[in-house]
């Protein structure tokens, strides 16, 4: 049996399982969210940081514009060494959208 199938389409439906069936799918998260964790930090390695005026560059736009996307969480910087960068995915994403 596969409750991850029975929980996506049917989420109202009382069950009985077996203990070996609840098992399987204790260890069907777990694998998952180990393949996930391990996407997003390799992901994360091959990630490109900007600094805040090669952002500005980047986008075509002062730093107050920036300032103004952090408040409103549309262009979030991360910290590296203690340093405010930005992410080039995140930058690609604007770039993106405002080319559509």
């Amino acid at each position: 049996m596969d409750l991850n199938i029975l929980v996506n389409e049917a989420p109202q439906i009382n069950l009985t399982v077996t203990a070996v069936d609840l098992k399987d799918f204790a260890s069907q998260l777990i694998e998952q969210t180990k393949e996930d964790l391990e996407q997003s930090i390799t992901s994360g390695r091959n990630e490109t940081y900007l600094t805040t005026e090669q952002t500005m560059k980047m986008l075509n736009v002062c730093s107050t514009t920036l300032w103004r996307w952090k408040k409103r969480k549309y262009l979030r910087p991360v910290r590296v060494g203690g340093n405010e960068r930005y992410r080039l995915s995140d930058i690609n994403k604007i770039l993106e959208v405002n080319h559509e």
